[in-house]
């Protein structure tokens, strides 16, 4: 017994030097080789908003800037507040607070992971692929310090957790006014937060309502529709942003394959593995309504709010890498043979590396295609391998700005990739295909 409880702690250290080894590589390797954004001076696209409303807080100034982002007060406020503590630019404090916000979110992420039934295994795997993807708040950050998506993701884990912990039972006012006051606070960061609410909502109405569980509901979005309205009072907005203007804008330039190219885009091998396991997953989902109240309000909003619809999408990676992880748990590997298990995490490995670019730092050029004269073969540089890989702009891995042709190349690329998937996790599938193509009919 005591041989096995030394070998069990041997192997878990072990465990920690090889996931801190490849942690600290990794990091190293980002920070060597990813040059911050260069345009508006470090500020970028969006962030030239966000930085100056940064900047009359800190000089005591009204808040005055374009819609949206004028309402998106929070994190400038906070980037303002660790500008003047430490002395530090505001980009460089925008920098610090989305780093630490990220650090959280991976944190909480793990912990929402482990508690809806992923292994540790599986969770820090997981976890390790969410921190190599370009789209969420690690790579991004270092690129692109100044953003407004980071602590609202952090604190939309936070409120799922919550969420998770009174799913089979009544849920106390206590739990619904922490839950509203989170969601509260995190609408005036960003009014994607109101998907928190709305999934709060669905989880909080019981399936026969009362006065009491109607009046639980009504609170989380009410709250984030509380924000967002002082936000409006607090800001004077300029420019001729609509909300409807703009819903009906997106509505009309995005496809269909915008939005599945922009899933891929986002989540890369955790995406293959979604649809692979999708009718678990899906039973999961709808066994507590909050899962799957938040996948199909943030699949919307990404839809219609805007062109980076894979930052978006960001804010269902905590649920569909929680319904992944417990799958892979759950998952009898034994069925498989060593060639089928070593195939599938080489496989796994391969497009992780692919999809997200992950030796390639990412640039920061507007217009990272040109056209020829018949509107079909883009710059001959940038390489559709399930991502754009090589391309001089960062712009290029969203799927609302991708040429039309690399749309089709990298759907079909993805198709292939997803097929080959099932066909080495579900024995059952390959055996029917097997049969169908290489068996005589009797």
């Amino acid at each position: 017994m005591c041989q096995d409880g030394e070998m069990s702690k041997r192997r878990g250290l072990i465990r920690v030097a090889l996931v801190g080894a490849f942690v600290a590589g990794f990091l190293l390797l980002v920070l060597l080789t990813q040059d911050r954004i260069e345009r508006a001076n470090g500020q970028g696209f969006d962030g030239t908003h966000y930085h100056l409303i940064a900047e009359e807080f800190s000089e005591g100034q009204p808040f005055q800037a374009d819609a949206p982002f004028a309402f998106r007060i929070g994190t400038p406020v906070v980037a303002g507040v660790v500008s003047e503590v430490l002395g530090v630019s505001t980009i460089d404090a925008f920098g610090i607070v989305n780093l630490l916000a990220g650090a959280t979110f991976f944190g909480l992420l793990f912990l929402y992971l482990r508690r809806t039934g992923s292994s540790p295994n599986w969770a820090l795997a997981l976890v390790l692929s969410a921190l190599a993807t370009w789209v969420m708040p690690f790579r991004m950050v270092l690129f692109y310090p100044v953003l407004s998506d980071v602590i609202p993701l952090a604190l939309l884990v936070g409120v799922l957790i919550m969420l998770d912990r009174s799913a089979n039972c009544v849920v106390p006012w206590s739990e619904v006014v922490i839950v509203s006051g989170i969601i509260f606070c995190g609408s005036f960061f960003r009014e994607q937060m109101i998907v928190a609410g709305i999934a709060a909502s669905v989880q909080f109405l019981r399936r026969r309502p009362t006065w009491s569980s109607f009046a639980k509901a009504t609170m989380p979005i009410a709250a984030s529709v509380f924000a967002i309205g002082i936000t409006h009072l607090m800001v004077k907005s300029t420019g001729k942003y609509s909300i409807v203007s703009a819903v009906g804008s997106s509505f009309e330039q995005h496809s269909f394959d915008d939005l599945v190219l922009a899933f891929f885009l986002a989540f890369g091998v955790v995406a293959v593995l979604a649809i692979v396991f999708a009718p678990t997953i899906g039973h999961w989902l709808l066994e507590q309504r909050y899962r799957f109240g938040l996948v199909i309000a943030t699949f919307g909003v990404a839809w219609l709010a805007g062109s980076d619809m894979e930052r978006f999408l960001t804010f269902a990676s905590p649920v569909i890498f929680a319904a992944v992880g417990r799958s892979l748990t759950q998952y009898d590997w034994a069925q498989l043979s060593r060639f089928r298990i070593y195939a599938s995490g080489a496989a796994g490995i391969g497009v992780l590396l692919l999809s997200q670019g992950f030796f390639l730092p990412m640039r920061d050029e507007i217009s990272p295609f040109g056209l020829d004269a018949a509107d079909l073969v883009r710059n001959h540089h940038a390489l559709p391998v399930l991502s754009v890989l090589n391309s001089p702009s960062f712009a290029a891995n969203f799927a609302s700005l991708t040429p039309p042709l690399f749309i089709r190349l990298l759907l079909i690329e993805w198709i292939i990739v997803t097929v080959t998937a099932v066909l080495l996790l579900r024995p059952p599938v390959s055996a029917w295909m097997k049969r169908i193509l290489f068996e005589a009919p009797r």
